[in-house]
């Protein structure tokens, strides 16, 4: 009897650890993923997450985001929730790890190394930055937010021209922030010749 009880515990625990997603292979994100296993996990510590990082100690947020990254490495909005918390927690290197882990995972989408480099930007390394966008853009030549962000890197390294060339590809694929035109028309690297 004792041991049935145990049995029986131990597998409450094991349902309850993997938020009842049945699994503990992790999925990618942008793959054929199981969407009752991504389901299962967003549901139970997605939006955990995302309250705990606007706590006054958001590193209560690590469990959560770090949950959501053990089955699905490069979700997202766990990634940017990465971003949030290693940023307030003073953490890089803690948050490098979870990049790197999201890059390699699936080498295919452009999307993490989109984050990474915008996590990289956030902490300053705008280097860095620009090479991760780089990568993004091989992976996806046409993707307007990839051009954005490289150009706001170019932008903050004084690069000006290469940030100007940047801007224009992603507004030509119809990025709709304004805010590097902007940018660039302060430091006279926009006229009314480009695209508005």
């Amino acid at each position: 009897m004792k041991s049935m009880r145990l049995a029986i515990f131990l597998t409450c625990l094991l349902w309850q650890a993997t938020g009842a997603a049945g699994s503990l292979d992790p999925e990618s994100y942008y793959g054929n993923y199981n969407p009752e296993h991504l389901s299962a996990v967003e549901r139970h510590h997605l939006q955990k997450a995302r309250d705990k990082a606007h706590w006054e100690n958001p590193a209560y947020a690590w469990n959560d985001v770090d949950f959501i990254l053990r089955h699905f490495p490069n979700h997202p909005e766990a990634l940017m929730l990465v971003i949030n918390a290693s940023l307030r927690n003073n953490d890089r290197a803690k948050g490098e790890e979870f990049m790197r882990r999201a890059v390699s995972f699936d080498l295919k989408p452009a999307e993490p190394w989109i984050i990474y480099g915008i996590f990289l930007h956030r902490w300053g390394d705008y280097i860095g930055a620009v090479e991760k966008y780089q990568e993004a853009l091989k992976r996806n030549p046409d993707h307007p937010e990839a051009w954005y962000n490289l150009g706001l890197a170019h932008f903050a390294l004084k690069q000006y021209d290469k940030a100007e060339e940047a801007a224009r590809k992603a507004y030509a694929l119809g990025y709709p922030l304004p805010g590097l035109r902007e940018k660039l028309r302060r430091v006279g690297h926009w006229d009314g010749s480009q695209p508005q």
